[in-house]
C-alpha cells in the first residue's frame, strides 16, 4: 500500500501484507492514521493507490474513520474523496485518452467532511470497473463543497437527437456536465487548484463577493474541428479581458499559463459532454471568496470553471417561428427608455457581475411584452441598451440617443453597398461603457478579409428609425452571430413606491422600429450578411479554416478526438 502526499513529495506506507496479516479493520485504521498525519503536516493532496481498493475503504466504517478527522484535527475547510479512471470516457461521438483527473462523474464517488453524513460514498456501488480504477484521492478544497452533482448525460443526449439543443437547456439555460475546476489564492500567493465532480458550493455567509459584487467571469467555447480535433477559440483573448476584470476588482488573477492549463483540462474532462453539432460552452469566474463585513478586498480569491453543452449558433434564439399565415416571426429587442447598462467611468468594458445583474428582471419583464395578439402572441427575445435615459426627451433629443449592447452581447448592424459588399457598423467601444467582444473582433476582421467597409462609430436610434440598416445582428460566444429584425420601445417601472412592489415594462405605443420588412423576413431568416459572416466564424473556430486562422485563434485540446 502507497500513499503519496504531493504532488512532488511521496511516502511509502508501511508494508501492505503484514498489515492484512492483522485484518482489513486494522488497514484501514492504519490508513486513516496516516491520512491524519499527512493533514496535520499541512498535506493538501493525498493519493492512494489503487490496490487497496478491496480492503474495506470504501466502506461506511471507513467513511466514518474519515469524518472523524475533524475531530482531532482544525479542519475548518473541506475535503474531497473521488475514485479515477485510467482515461475519461469520452461517450458515444467522442474518444479520449486523457487521463481522469477529476473523479468519476457519478456522486457516490464523494465524501465531504463539512457534511454530517459519512456514507456518501457507499450510498451506491463505485460507478466504476476496478480494473479501469487508476487511483485514490483525498484532497484539501478551499471551502467545502456539496455531494457531486448527477450529470444531465440523458437530458443532454435527447435534446442532442432531437436537434433542441440551444444555449443548454430550453427552460433553465443549464445542464449538468461532469467536472469542474475549484482554485484559491491567499494574499496574492500562487492558486492552489483543483479538479473535482461538479459540485454545490458551501462558502461562508460573508463571502466578499455575495455582499459587495466582487466578481466577474468569461464565456468560451470548444468545438471539434474538421480534422477530429476539439479546439478553444481564443484563451489569450479571454484572458486578457479575465485578467483586466480581476485587477478592476482588485481580484489576483491565474498567470496565463494556468488560466491555459485550465481550459484545456476542464475540456478533457467533459468530452462526453461535446455536441457533435455544437459547442461546449465554458464558464470561468473569479471571486473575492474571504469573508468580511466591510467593503474592500478580504485577501482571498478563488476561480471556478463549469461547463454545458450547447447547440448549433442558429438555435440561439431558439427555433424559427411562423403565425398561422405563414409568416416567420421576426425577432425583436426591447429598448428600456428608463434604465441604462453601463455608463463611463464604470466596469462596463469588462465582465464584472454588477453589470448583469440589474439586467436580469428587465430581461424577465421584456420577455413577457407581446406585440402580436393574444391569440398569436409574439415576443422579444431580450434587451437592447441606450447610452441614456430616453423618457421625457424631446423628438429631437430622443433621435440623438445612442445604442450601445444588449444585457449579454455587442450588437452590429448592416447596410447594402451591392451584390457582394456589405458595410458593417458597430457601436463605438471608446469610451469604456462596452465590453470589447472577442467574437466581435473576430466578425470584424472577417467583414474586412471579405473587402467589406467597417464603421466603429455612435449609433443612434434616429438611424434605425428611418430604416438605414438593412440588417441587425448580436454577437458574443454563446450567440455567434445571431439576427435581430426589430426593436421597440418600452418603459420599466416598479408598480409602486412600496419597498417589495415588481417591476413591470409596458410598450409605448408607436415605437416600434422595423430593420427589415416582412417579405424579406419570410425570404431569409436569417439576413444574407449575417449567414456570411456566420459561415466564415463558424469556419475559423471549427479548424476549417486556414491553418494561419488555427494557429492563431485556436489552441487544440490533447488528448481527445471526434469518433
Amino acid at each position: 500500500m502507497k500513499i503519496y502526499s504531493g504532488p512532488e513529495k511521496r511516502r511509502d506506507g508501511e508494508k501492505r501484507t503484514e498489515i492484512l496479516r492483522k485484518s482489513p479493520d486494522f488497514f484501514a485504521q492504519a490508513v486513516t492514521q496516516r491520512i491524519r498525519q499527512e493533514i496535520m503536516e499541512g498535506a493538501t493532496r493525498i493519493v492512494l493507490s489503487a490496490d487497496i481498493t478491496d480492503t474495506g475503504l470504501t466502506s461506511t466504517e471507513f467513511a466514518t474513520m474519515l469524518r472523524n478527522i475533524r475531530d482531532t484535527v482544525f479542519a475548518p475547510f473541506g475535503y474531497l474523496m473521488t475514485f479515477h479512471r485510467k482515461f475519461v470516457p469520452g461517450g458515444e461521438h467522442a474518444e479520449s485518452t486523457a487521463p481522469d483527473i477529476g473523479g468519476v462523474p457519478y456522486p457516490a464517488a464523494t465524501l465531504n467532511l463539512q457534511y454530517e453524513n459519512p456514507t456518501l460514498i457507499t450510498k451506491q456501488k463505485i460507478p466504476i470497473d476496478p480494473a479501469e480504477l487508476h487511483h485514490i484521492e483525498l484532497r484539501k478544497l478551499p471551502h467545502g463543497l456539496g455531494p457531486a452533482l448527477q450529470p444531465h448525460t440523458s437530458m443532454y443526449e435527447k435534446l442532442q437527437v432531437e436537434g433542441k439543443l440551444g444555449f443548454g437547456h430550453p427552460e433553465t439555460g443549464l445542464i449538468h456536465a461532469y467536472n469542474m475546476v475549484v482554485a484559491s489564492s491567499t494574499d496574492g500567493a500562487e492558486y492552489d487548484m483543483w479538479t473535482v465532480p461538479l459540485s454545490e458550493l458551501s462558502v461562508h455567509p460573508n463571502m466578499q463577493a455575495l455582499h459587495y459584487g466582487g466578481s466577474l467571469f468569461e464565456g468560451m467555447s470548444a468545438e471539434w474541428g474538421k480534422d477530429g480535433n476539439c479546439y478553444v477559440f481564443g484563451i489569450q483573448n479571454h484572458w486578457e479581458r479575465y485578467a483586466r476584470g480581476c485587477k478592476r476588482l482588485g481580484i489576483t488573477p491565474l498567470p496565463f499559463k494556468k488560466f491555459e492549463e485550465v481550459i484545456v483540462t476542464i475540456v478533457q474532462q467533459n468530452v462526453a459532454m461535446i455536441p457533435p453539432n455544437g459547442r461546449l460552452y465554458l464558464r470561468p469566474h473569479a471571486a473575492d471568496s474571504g469573508p468580511q463585513m466591510r467593503v474592500g478586498n478580504s485577501h482571498s480569491s478563488a476561480f471556478y470553471v463549469e461547463v454545458t453543452p450547447v447547440g448549433s449558433a442558429e438555435s440561439y434564439f431558439g427555433e424559427v417561428e411562423k403565425n398561422e399565415n405563414g409568416h416567420v416571426k421576426g425577432k425583436g429587442l426591447i429598448v428600456p427608455t428608463t434604465q441604462v447598462r453601463s455608463t463611463p467611468g464604470l466596469g462596463g468594458y469588462t465582465k464584472v457581475v454588477g453589470n448583469y445583474a440589474l439586467t436580469t428582471v428587465l430581461i424577465r419583464e421584456a420577455k413577457k411584452l407581446n406585440i402580436g395578439t393574444e391569440r398569436e402572441p409574439h415576443h422579444p427575445v431580450g434587451v437592447l441598451f441606450a447610452n441614456t435615459l430616453i423618457q421625457d426627451k424631446s423628438p429631437a433629443e430622443m433621435r440623438a440617443v445612442e445604442i450601445k449592447e444588449t444585457n449579454a452581447s455587442n450588437v452590429i448592424f448592416f447596410q447594402k453597398i451591392d451584390d457582394e459588399r456589405w458595410r458593417l457598423i458597430t457601436p463605438s467601444r471608446k469610451a469604456g461603457d462596452i465590453l470589447p467582444g472577442n467574437q466581435l473582433a473576430l466578425i470584424i476582421e472577417m467583414a474586412q478579409r471579405r473587402g467589406w467597409e467597417v464603421e466603429e462609430r455612435p449609433v443612434t436610434l434616429g438611424e434605425i428609425m428611418d430604416g438605414a440598416f438593412d440588417a441587425a445582428a448580436n454577437c458574443g460566444t454563446a450567440s455567434v452571430i445571431s439576427p435581430f429584425d426589430w426593436i421597440q420601445l418600452a418603459e420599466f417601472r416598479r408598480e409602486s413606491d412600496a419597498p417589495d412592489s415588481d417591476w413591470r415594462a409596458e410598450l409605448i405605443i408607436g415605437t416600434q422600429y422595423k430593420i427589415r420588412e416582412q417579405d424579406k423576413i419570410d425570404n431569409e431568416s436569417i439576413p444574407p450578411p449575417v449567414k456570411i459572416l456566420l459561415g466564415d466564424v463558424l469556419a475559423v473556430k471549427s479548424a476549417r479554416s486556414s491553418e494561419e486562422d488555427t494557429k492563431r485563434y485556436l489552441t487544440k485540446v490533447p488528448g481527445i478526438r471526434k469518433k
